[in-house]
């Protein structure tokens, strides 16, 4: 689980003036060459939507963004080390009502192995 992080107002010049949550590859650290998204709990304003992206990719677009629970069984929505996650919301920071998400990651144990707490894969 990462977050739950709150929405600032857009810097990435692909939302202007709307509120934007950045999950950024600090905050995600994981040491695997990939993980996946596999879950999403936000809260928005009512009325919102909002847009998914991995760096300059959209991943989806228009889901509601108030009291939303996003899940994904497919192991689509891929991040790989240094990439950065991106939840574009529609309503303008002059709301004053900042989205916050928090997300959940998974990896293949299969292709990774598993992590002890040593931090030694298997």
């Amino acid at each position: 689980m990462r977050g739950p992080q709150t929405g600032v107002l857009d810097t990435t010049g692909r939302n202007s003036g709307n509120w934007t949550i950045t999950f950024d590859a600090v905050l995600l650290n994981f040491n695997v060459p990939e993980v996946f998204i596999y879950k999403m709990n936000m809260q928005g304003a009512l009325g919102s939507s909002f847009d998914v992206a991995v760096e300059n990719q959209t991943h989806d677009t228009t889901i509601f963004g108030n009291q939303n629970s996003w899940f994904d069984e497919s192991d689509s929505l891929v991040l790989r080390p240094g990439e950065n996650f991106y939840l574009f919301f529609s309503d303008p920071v002059a709301d004053m009502t900042p989205p916050v998400a928090t997300v959940f990651l998974r990896y293949d144990i299969t292709k990774w192995g598993t992590i002890y707490p040593s931090g030694m894969a298997r």
